[in-house]
């Protein structure tokens, strides 16, 4: 009985639960690789099936009512800062089963800027083999991505957010107001996180939110896409 015991609990054990997720997205991440040109093609495709599946995530994460509870309806960016602290948490722990490291913090008003990073030794879907160059958190930060703009048009915010890879360790992201110049809040993420543009770029982002959940961002400016 004490062996089976211990077998149950191996079964249970954080890395047997993430083991199917981890063999469904390789099989997934193979395909694309398969069809794509370059690492960087990849890391787009993965970002725009991510989009996609943002409202799913959007759905599991939080209910309308909860949401508009906690958000800050005269938009003050310190209490968006807050608000996006545990939203996006609480979406990362949903697409991954972890709890992130999370970090807000307000760039300027109308701009806020997130980060969230798996704590060290845990294990989740995305930590695969992969070809060099090839970025599987791609797929979260655009899962990420589409959460973010359905909770926004739930709530009639006017405001986006872009999600890009931390590494291979986490992500980050922004909320901006919709009334903010491109090219402000261009620069504001450039000083930031100067590659966050590199592989999907602002025109990646709104192709993808308009073609998987109907969602209209603003346009870049010209030097960020």
């Amino acid at each position: 009985m004490s062996r089976l015991a211990f077998k149950l609990g191996r079964a249970m054990s954080p890395a047997a639960r993430c083991l199917v997720p981890k063999i469904l997205f390789a099989h997934v991440v193979a395909e694309v690789t398969a069809r794509c040109a370059s690492p960087q093609e990849v890391n787009r495709e993965l970002f725009k099936l991510g989009v996609s599946a943002g409202d799913l995530v959007a759905v599991v994460t939080a209910a309308p009512t909860h949401l508009k509870r906690i958000w800050p309806s005269g938009g003050e960016a310190s209490k968006v800062a807050g608000f996006s602290k545990w939203v996006f948490s609480s979406a990362w722990l949903t697409l991954t089963g972890r709890i992130p490291t999370a970090k807000a913090e307000v760039l300027s008003d109308g701009l806020v800027w997130v980060k969230l990073e798996e704590k060290p030794g845990e294990d989740a879907f995305y930590n695969i083999a992969v070809p060099e160059g090839v970025n599987p958190l791609y797929f979260a930060a655009g899962a990420l991505e589409g959460c973010a703009q359905v909770v926004l048009r739930v709530l009639g915010a006017d405001w986006f957010s872009f999600w890009r890879p931390l590494g291979r360790r986490g992500a980050c992201g922004f909320l901006s107001s919709s009334a903010k110049a491109a090219e402000e809040v261009a620069s504001a993420i450039a000083s930031r996180a100067p590659d966050f543009f590199e592989d999907a770029t602002w025109e990646d982002s709104v192709k993808a939110l308009d073609e998987a959940l109907g969602a209209r961002v603003p346009q870049p400016p010209k030097r960020a896409t």
